[in-house]
């Protein structure tokens, strides 16, 4: 047990401890209070963020420029032949394609055998070339290959399909019919169509006087002239072309025709007379 002598002499103690760090606290100067850290100002820091955005989208930029470098590389370095549609016998073939060496020369068969023509590949390699067709080459589905040397400097060769065809044939005109006036005993011309390639085109005045025979050209064509009798009224009258139509059957064909008076020609430096 604590006896009351020792209570007394641990109080004495603490009391001792507590006035000498009184004193302690008194003799010590009071530290300067440390300057709050000012805030960052916000336009600095919307400034670099800024600059990060635009460091971010330059990099963005030259990935996208080095992605279309080498796309553009790729397709002007790319070997293809192409032929423009079909071509007749004895016709013309158009022929395209890249991948040569620029400047080089471009040589042209059919099958492997006919050599149709030589082109010169362009600054890109490119080449366009139009090519005879030999009149005896069948129809059908032929070969034509384009030989040359390509951009690494090996021998390319490119091979494209080629059809021969005959050419579609145009469609036959509408039938029609068209006459010139003339005067009486002078020469009316007549043209038109609708008729048998090859078939007779019989022609009348009026229904009545026949006036001559004509022959229809390719698709139905025709164009003649007709003596008018000099016995002829003057005014309008009906010419007729008569033939077998391009469906077999019999065609009329009817047009007016005006008879009239040529005009007299003027004198040797007179004018001619004005029409009111």
């Amino acid at each position: 047990m604590t006896s009351h002598t020792d209570s007394d002499q641990l109080g004495g103690f603490e009391r001792r401890l507590l006035a000498a760090l009184t004193r302690v606290d008194a003799q010590r100067q009071p530290a300067p209070l440390q300057a709050p850290v000012p805030p960052r100002e916000p336009h600095r820091n919307a400034r670099r963020l800024r600059l990060r955005r635009m460091l971010l989208a330059l990099a963005v930029l030259a990935g996208l420029l080095a992605l279309t470098t080498t796309a553009v590389a790729t397709l002007s370095s790319h070997a293809d032949l192409a032929v423009g549609g079909d071509a007749p016998p004895g016709g013309v073939a158009v022929a395209k394609g890249a991948g040569c060496r620029v400047g080089g020369a471009v040589t042209f068969t059919l099958d492997g055998k006919s050599r149709l023509g030589v082109a010169k590949a362009d600054a890109e390699g490119l080449f366009v070339a139009e090519l005879p067709i030999p009149s005896a080459t069948p129809l059908g589905w032929h070969e034509l290959t384009a030989t040359c040397t390509g951009a690494d400097g090996k021998r390319l060769v490119q091979p494209a399909k080629l059809r021969i065809a005959e050419p579609e044939p145009e469609p036959a005109p509408e039938p029609f019919l068209v006459v010139y006036g003339a005067p009486p005993g002078g020469v009316a011309v007549a043209k038109g169509a609708g008729c048998r390639v090859g078939g007779a085109v019989t022609f009348t005045l009026d229904g009545r006087t026949r006036l001559g025979v004509a022959k229809a050209g390719g698709q139905g064509v025709f164009a003649t002239e007709l003596r008018i009798p000099s016995a002829t009224p003057l005014g309008w009258h009906e010419l007729t072309a008569t033939c077998t139509g391009a469906d077999g059957k019999r065609l009329v064909q009817p047009a007016k025709l005006r008879i009239a008076k040529p005009e007299p020609e003027p004198l040797p430096g007179q004018k001619p007379a004005l029409k009111g």
